[in-house]
């Protein structure tokens, strides 16, 4: 993602630009003894969202990431607004949540570069959040990137640190009533499911990030494909994960024998002891 010269000690990419940028937002917001800090984790994922765009953008036409050159000779690169403005005009598709999303981030991006910021841990925990929720799904569809690999490529636990901010706003979410899935998948409302390998509750059904319905844990990032039941008593929904192996295809499937009579666990022992 990056190139290097003889001529220069680094030359960054748009996209190798963003990713170290994500990498110092992280080491920012772990550096726990100036909560200063804060501010420039914010700052640095503002910086990757926007080259990001302007990297998708640059695809179609290097030169629309460019103002108009000056009197002077010199030239800047165009706003975040404008270069999301022209990527619609040349049909990319931004959904609601991501508008939002994006122009929230904006807002307090010029609160701290132009006035003054107040906030708290979790507040900036959610910012990133809101970063994350746009970044995966635009990286994967836009730019062919796995937000994953590349910053594993760079400093390990990065993704891990952004994956827990993510989880946080999905939560946040769910709280406000903001829909998380707006393109399908066949289930009512959603579920936090405990992930075997972590034994935490960070298996979201459905998942917001994946393309063909499978879940994963956003701790280890294991895959899985998921088998769901309801009780015949309370009518209450359990799920059993499978792993999933590398290029497995995922299959939703209903299994009849996974609740034993058909039965949730605390059912079957309210029956037995009837």
């Amino acid at each position: 993602m990056n190139s290097y010269s003889q001529e220069n000690n680094f030359v960054l990419t748009l996209e190798g630009n963003a990713i170290d940028s994500l990498v110092h937002a992280v080491e920012h917001f772990l550096d726990e003894e100036r909560p200063t800090y804060l501010k420039y984790a914010i700052l640095h994922v503002f910086h990757a969202v926007e080259l990001f765009l302007k990297a998708r953008l640059a695809k179609i036409d290097p030169e629309l990431i460019f103002e108009k050159q000056r009197k002077d000779g010199s030239r800047f690169t165009i706003s975040v607004s404008k270069a999301r403005e022209c990527l619609e005009k040349e049909g990319i598709i931004f959904s609601t949540v991501n508008k939002n999303n994006l122009d929230a981030l904006q807002v307090v991006r010029n609160q701290i570069e132009h006035y003054r910021f107040s906030g708290n841990r979790e507040d900036i925990i959610n910012y990133v959040g809101q970063a994350m929720y746009f970044l995966e799904s635009f990286l994967k569809t836009e730019l062919e990137i796995s937000l994953k690999k590349e910053l594993d490529a760079v400093e390990e636990g990065v993704y891990e640190t952004l994956s827990r901010a993510y989880l946080f706003y999905i939560k946040r979410m769910l709280e406000n009533g903001i829909e998380l899935h707006p393109r399908y998948k066949g289930l009512d409302g959603t579920d936090f499911v405990i992930c075997p390998n972590c034994e935490e509750e960070t298996v979201v059904i459905p998942d917001p990030t994946t393309q063909d319905d499978s879940v994963h844990c956003f701790l280890c990032h294991t895959s899985y494909s998921f088998f769901q039941e309801s009780c015949l008593r309370c009518e209450s929904i359990s799920y059993s994960l499978q792993t999933l192996k590398p290029g497995e295809k995922f299959t939703i499937q209903n299994s009849d024998d996974w609740y034993e009579h058909g039965f949730c666990e605390i059912c079957l022992e309210d029956i037995q002891d009837e």
